[in-house]
């Protein structure tokens, strides 16, 4: 005797269906906007340890401060293109990306009359840098710690052999709050940045850390001249013994230098 089948529910419980986030808006950022991208920024930083390793030698409100400043000074840069992502629910911003025109013969100079041909920016582990003639000064007066100085010069060193001679995107930047993360906020600020470079016929190059590499490698990025590796513990003192030798504790970490070719490229 053949049974019927049991009937299909028409509806799942609510607690096991997925919700579905809208994508968010991605709007070019105001100068209003800083202390919040700021914000944004320090709270997709704090599970670091790189960025636990900066709070070792400054305040939280220091490196907060230092960051609002480098950002006001190069806020206004012709090749930068700054953006914000809105979370379309709640209406909040929830992410920022930066991104830099090079060898676009673009004079980069802000709206207070500083600058120079080439602007920098990078993150990593709490801090930006910048090569403008102000960015400079700010390095002068600031505490500059010793990691810092030497991520400093890795960054040009890679920025210089891979950027220098070509005309190319940077991506300096690119942070969702933790808030609102896993919800296409940060492929959705790469696919503006990508779009561009795509039209133009133009690469893309960035500076990963361990927790934004997979996310780039499933946009199509590569990796391009190795690693730069840090072994932390040559940088801690008094850790406790609490090591851990994976790409975030105290042991190996590292940073991918990581190239976008545009969308049918030879």
């Amino acid at each position: 005797m053949r049974t019927k089948p049991l009937p299909l529910p028409l509806d799942l419980p609510a607690q096991n269906k997925p919700h579905h986030y809208l994508p968010p808006l991605i709007l070019p950022a105001t100068r209003t906007d800083i202390p919040t991208l700021i914000d944004i920024y320090l709270a997709a930083e704090g599970p670091d340890l790189l960025y636990s390793l900066q709070l070792r030698s400054k305040s939280e409100k220091e490196i907060k401060d230092e960051l609002i400043e480098q950002l006001e000074e190069n806020f206004g840069h012709e090749s930068l293109i700054i953006m914000k992502a809105l979370d379309r629910e709640s209406g909040e911003v929830a992410g920022l990306a930066i991104w830099q025109l090079r060898g676009y013969g673009v004079k980069s100079e802000s709206e207070n009359g500083g600058g120079s041909e080439d602007v920098m920016m990078l993150g990593g582990g709490g801090w930006m840098f910048s090569s403008t003639e102000t960015g400079a000064k700010m390095k002068e007066k600031r505490k500059v710690t010793p990691i810092e100085k030497y991520l400093d010069t890795a960054f040009k060193s890679f920025l210089s052999s891979w950027l220098a001679p070509t005309k190319c995107i940077y991506l300096a930047l690119l942070m969702t709050h933790p808030s609102y993360q896993r919800r296409g906020i940060g492929t959705a600020m790469l696919g503006v940045g990508h779009e561009k470079a795509d039209r133009e016929g133009v690469p893309c190059f960035l500076i990963a850390s361990p927790v934004g590499r997979p996310l780039y490698e499933t946009q199509g990025w590569k990796g391009v001249e190795g690693t730069l590796e840090l072994d932390l513990r040559e940088w801690v003192e008094g850790d406790g013994g609490k090591r851990r030798v994976d790409d975030r504790g105290w042991g190996v970490y590292r940073f991918y230098y990581m190239m976008r070719l545009p969308r049918n490229a030879p």
